[in-house]
């Protein structure tokens, strides 16, 4: 069923990006709470908690949009950075770009422009998005960062965000040597929070009898698969869509595991689109520059414009690596690049990539979303020997060539 059978006129419940209307909670209220709280305080530490697609990423962005313009705000996902990346993402983000620097360089940099910047305005706030990755190098320089003081203040708020036990981020927040470390967990949503949470959502993309898509029945139903938790809400709700030939949706399913929901819908249309097909975000020092599906059986990544993904830097070769798709599987070559391919820190000539993997190509980095694909197992009939990589790069350098469909990545 498409959006406007459904009496939609806008897609409400994507899966990524900015949502179409904020729907506030108990527990998201209390989330916002918190974050104001933490950035008031002149020791300011924070522990945001909750399982995914609880809202966590939900509540930061809206606490965001309420900071002032004079506000400085970095936000650094630690998955598979080090330390020299980790402070990297952070001055750029806070304006500063140091090119080729020590490690201690940037840490010293850093501490001045908080000591300048708390000085006449309010601390910078740092978030720490997967806190429970850092590695022991990362946790120092950060101890370093909050150890800072201005007039007997910390010149840095830092919120540790992640999705697994408490006790893991808690124990990070301990290793920097804080001893005042406020903490709190996203809790689902009510039975009652879920409904309004559907007609809210409903009412705001055109709807104007979200009974009459919702009823009651359904709403019962999806709190109870979903456990409450805002993102399993929004992707049964784009199933039952999918799924749906008639208005009220109806209570059953195919069953499908919340895994494999994601790969199974688009974010533009509710369509079940390129089946299981991953999905990629290349990012530069932790800005994201760039979101895609790959819809295609072979993707080239480099530095010429006649790659699939164009990424223009000297670090990166001509034609660095291709993506195959097969059987399910996805496969990374290394294609004789001079600086090598790396996942998840490790230098690879080929390798079947899993859902969360990081690509790192120079100071670029791509991560992969393939929830069908959580076991790293070969796929059978792929051949990746010298011969046919190169074959396959030829086929697809000729492909690319006449539709031009790879110039400046798109």
């Amino acid at each position: 069923m498409d959006l406007d059978t459904a009496g939609l006129h806008k897609h409400s419940f994507r899966l990524h990006g900015k949502p179409l209307t904020f729907v506030p909670y108990r527990s998201h209220e209390g989330a916002l709470d918190f974050l104001r709280e933490v950035y008031s305080q002149d020791q300011g530490l924070g522990v945001l908690e909750g399982p995914a697609l609880s809202g966590k990423t939900t509540a930061v962005e809206r606490f965001v949009q309420e900071l002032p313009p004079v506000a400085a705000v970095a936000r650094v996902d630690c998955t598979s950075l080090d330390s020299n990346e980790f402070l990297t993402s952070i001055l750029n983000q806070y304006g500063f770009e140091l090119d080729d620097s020590a490690t201690n360089e940037q840490l010293n940099f850093l501490k001045v422009f908080l000591v300048q910047h708390t000085s006449t305005n309010r601390a910078p706030i740092l978030f720490i998005e997967n806190a429970h990755e850092m590695d022991l190098t990362t946790t120092h320089c950060l101890g370093q960062l909050i150890k800072t003081r201005y007039h007997n203040q910390s010149v840095l708020r830092v919120i540790l965000i992640g999705d697994r036990c408490r006790e893991t981020i808690t124990s990070a927040a301990q290793m920097i040597g804080q001893q005042r470390i406020s903490e709190y967990l996203l809790q689902p949503m009510t039975a009652t929070e879920t409904k309004e949470y559907l007609v809210l959502k409903l009412l705001a993309a055109g709807c104007d009898e979200p009974e009459s898509v919702v009823p009651p029945r359904l709403c019962k139903d999806i709190f109870n698969e979903s456990k409450g938790y805002p993102g399993h809400v929004d992707r049964l709700m784009l199933l039952r869509l999918q799924e749906a030939d008639e208005l009220p949706l109806g209570s059953s399913h195919q069953g499908w595991p919340l895994t494999f929901v994601e790969d199974k819908l688009t974010d533009v249309a509710v369509d079940a689109g390129v089946e299981n097909a991953p999905e990629l975000f290349v990012s530069l020092n932790g800005k994201t520059l760039r979101q895609m599906r790959l819809d295609r059986e072979r993707t080239l990544i480099g530095r010429s414009e006649l790659n699939d993904i164009t990424i223009d830097s000297s670090c990166v070769s001509r034609y660095h690596a291709m993506l195959v798709r097969q059987g399910g599987a996805l496969l990374l070559m290394d294609l004789n690049s001079c600086n090598g391919v790396f996942v998840n820190s490790k230098r690879v000539t080929s390798r079947v990539l899993c859902h969360d993997d990081v690509i790192s190509l120079g100071d670029h980095r791509i991560k992969v979303l393939h929830s069908s694909s959580r076991q790293r197992v070969e796929p059978d009939g792929l051949s990746i020997d010298d011969t046919e990589t190169m074959k396959a790069l030829e086929d697809t350098l000729r492909i690319n060539t006449k539709t031009g469909a790879c110039a400046a990545g798109r």
